[in-house]
């Protein structure tokens, strides 16, 4: 653009040559306002390369500098007088000024200017020097530079005439004036001897000058447009085509543009109606939004609720709603713009992909439970074969066998209650500094001499709400788990620390370690990476379970070669520990009774029967509640206790209690239960009682019995009782 500047130069400073003193004063108004012109177009030029950055503006704007420079050099020599340097300086802004806007031309269009237009520009310019340096004719100095220079200009408004974009005037502008000005470059060696003819090409040039300006800023803006319109269609496309619900609110609320899905999610007949019926606040949980709070999300852009929408047509859709703000300069709310999608068919596949890893998991718990199980059913079954044939001393040794085995089967159940946090708390507040101390006192018979045992205990009580027991059997699985990763020996840490509302306890072992693939796996039930027969693999998920049920969470950390630690974070507790008062119950009075026995299950109940029997007892059993009920009926003060489980067909034993005490409302009951998660009171009143817990012994039952005849019912270390069914 700035290569309009050059003509009017030229013949200014060609005159000062010829001596045609007359026409500067023609043209020296013209050079100060050209020289305005020029500096305006490169000023908007360079904002509009600073605001918009393209390549194309920078050249373009050089160029005009180049311009601007040659401008300043003629009014320098007009009010000076010329010189060499000014001679130079004319040449060299005139040939990059017209090679600046070529190359800015094409990197418009995606191309690049070639090395030999640079070339040529340099051969111009020597050509100038040399010639005015020889003294040649003025025709022989300047002929085959301004054709050169013409040549430039015409192909560079050829470029922008062919083009097929943008539509517009702009390039018309331009390129039809950048023809005309070379032209007008190739005109100047011959008309530039009549001096009358200078004061017009000035004029003529400034006019080219301010044209093409134009021009180009007419291209360019053209170009931004375009480009605004075709990114309005692609978002407008993806707008409408998209598959997820899209929005824009304003800060009331209302809808102001909204696409067909969100229409199709919402259930509405077209947008027009969404526009008018629906608000963003349907979109949002109750009491949230813009109708409630209009403000909500514009302090909370990171807002995403999921919320469950009933369409009209009755179906309900879980939507998951992303939605931020666009604010204007000052900071203010202009609307609300979100992403809403259908969540429905994924929240039905992660329900069943949840159930599918639930079964998984119970099958995996139900076969390393009858693994187990058969192995001491087998013990017991053989021993029980054996029995018979057997002499005294080798009936000890059975019985001793079975009763191992008996003892193993209840330890084994409740490993699983405590697994999954099934089993009844007994939690009381204690202090965990001495319980772990005298747990670790016992802990060097069971890890082995070539263990050393490291205890780290703090000065300050660290209290908890917590079943004694359950940290017990925490710590010495924990500890036998360390003691099997160091076959060798090695080093047992157990430390434990108050770390603000937190009681910390941390066991650390220098063995083995838990390879990478192996530890997401640790705490689940039956995994186990030691040899066969050589763990059940249900320590690390008692651990697991007793700690949930205690509040807290446990963490592993584990190097292979280096060794493991595990952290259990329990929530502390400020008051100091409760007395412990041991109810002590003593001997429970035993005599000789009527006792309606109630039990489901045939083996069950013939035991319970035998051993009732054995202890002097008179018994009536039946097979559930309704059965009891009818022996009851018969003679309802025939009995003396009843002894019944709680869940059954047809009649619980809750159920059963609540008409017995209809009847005899201080009539004596002993509740037994296998179902330890039953072992809330529930709130009839008629659950009160005695109660046992399955598996019991034959001490045990003998003595609830005992208890509830003398009226000792609740005490000791007996359970709370199981709810009711």
């Amino acid at each position: 653009m700035a290569l309009t500047s050059f003509m009017g130069t030229a013949n200014v400073l060609d005159a000062l040559d010829t001596g045609a003193g007359g026409a500067l004063g023609a043209v020296l108004p013209g050079i100060v306002s050209t020289l305005a012109a020029t500096l305006l177009m490169t000023g908007v030029f360079a904002y509009l390369a600073k605001t918009a950055p393209s390549r194309a503006l920078t050249l373009w704007t050089l160029a005009w500098a180049a311009a601007v420079a040659r401008r300043l050099a003629e009014l320098i020599a007009v009010l000076a007088g010329r010189s060499a340097v000014l001679d130079g300086l004319f040449d060299l802004a005139t040939i990059l000024t017209c090679l600046l806007l070529l190359a800015g031309t094409l990197t418009f269009y995606g191309r690049r200017l070639h090395p030999g237009w640079w070339l040529g520009g340099t051969l111009a310019l020597a050509a100038l020097t040399v010639g005015r340096a020889l003294g040649a004719s003025f025709l022989a100095v300047h002929l085959a530079p301004f054709l050169f220079l013409a040549l430039v200009l015409v192909i560079n408004g050829w470029l922008l005439l062919r083009a097929s974009e943008p539509p517009g005037v702009g390039r018309l502008v331009a390129g039809w004036g950048l023809v005309l000005w070379g032209l007008h470059v190739a005109d100047y060696p011959i008309l530039r001897t009549i001096p009358e003819v200078a004061p017009w090409g000035f004029l003529l040039t400034a006019v080219l000058q301010i044209g093409i300006a134009v021009g180009f800023l007419i291209l360019h803006f053209e170009r931004v447009r375009d480009a605004l319109d075709a990114s309005e269609r692609r978002f407008r496309a993806l707008f409408q085509n998209s598959i997820d619900g899209m929005f824009r609110a304003r800060p009331d609320g209302r809808f102001e543009d909204v696409n067909p899905a969100l229409v199709e999610l919402l259930g509405a007949p077209d947008a027009a109606t969404v526009l008018r019926e629906h608000r963003l606040a349907d979109l949002l949980p109750v009491g949230v939004g813009p109708t409630s709070n209009p403000r909500l999300l514009a302090l909370d852009p990171s807002l995403r609720p999921r919320v469950s929408h009933l369409r009209p047509d009755g179906n309900a859709v879980e939507l998951d709603v992303t939605s931020w703000t666009v604010r204007d300069e000052q900071g203010h709310l202009s609307w609300f713009e979100g992403v809403v999608r259908d969540v429905t068919r994924e929240q039905a596949i992660q329900a069943r992909l949840f159930q599918a890893r639930k079964l998984e998991a119970i099958g995996q718990l139900a076969g390393g439970v009858a693994h187990d199980f058969n192995n001491l059913l087998t013990v017991i079954g053989g021993c029980n074969a054996l029995f018979a044939n057997a002499d005294p001393e080798e009936r000890r040794e059975l019985q001793a066998d079975i009763a191992i085995a008996t003892e193993r089967a209840a330890d084994l159940t409740h490993k699983l209650l405590v697994f999954s946090r099934r089993r009844a708390s007994e939690a009381r507040r204690v202090d965990l500094v001495p319980v772990v101390a005298q747990i670790a006192s016992m802990l060097h018979r069971l890890i082995g001499e070539d263990v050393t045992l490291e205890l780290q205990l703090p000065d300050e009580p660290c209290r908890v709400d917590a079943e004694v027991l359950l940290i017990e059997q925490s710590l010495l699985n924990l500890a036998v788990n360390a003691r099997d990763a160091m076959p060798g020996g090695g080093k047992l840490t157990i430390q434990l620390a108050l770390e603000e509302r937190t009681v910390v306890l941390s066991v650390t072992d220098d063995g083995v370690g838990i390879a990478p693939e192996a530890l997401p796996h640790i705490f689940e039930p039956f995994f186990t990476t030691k040899d066969v027969g050589a763990g059940t693999g249900l320590g690390l998920a008692t651990v697991y379970g007793a700690v949930g049920q205690l509040g807290g969470t446990i963490d592993v950390t584990s190097e292979v070669g280096v060794g493991t630690t595990f952290v259990v974070r329990l929530p502390a507790c400020d008051d100091a520990p409760t007395d412990e008062v041991a109810a002590v119950v003593g001997p429970a009075i035993q005599r000789r009774a009527r006792v309606l026995l109630v039990e489901d299950e045939d083996a069950v109940r013939r035991l319970a029967e035998r051993l009732l029997k054995e202890a002097g007892h008179d018994v009536v059993a039946c097979v559930d509640g309704l059965a009891a009920w009818e022996a009851f009926e018969a003679d309802p003060i025939e009995f003396d206790v009843v002894v019944t489980d709680v869940v059954m067909p047809r009649l619980s034993g809750v159920g059963l209690a609540a008409r017995l005490r209809a009847v005899r409302p201080a009539l004596p009951v002993v509740f037994v239960t296998g179902y330890p998660e039953r072992s809330q009171p529930p709130d009839s009143e008629h659950f009160r009682g005695t109660h046992v817990q399955k598996p019991f012994s034959r001490e045990e039952l003998i003595d609830a019995v005992g208890r509830a005849l003398a009226g000792t019912v609740g005490g000791g270390d007996e359970p709370d009782p199981p709810a009711a069914d």
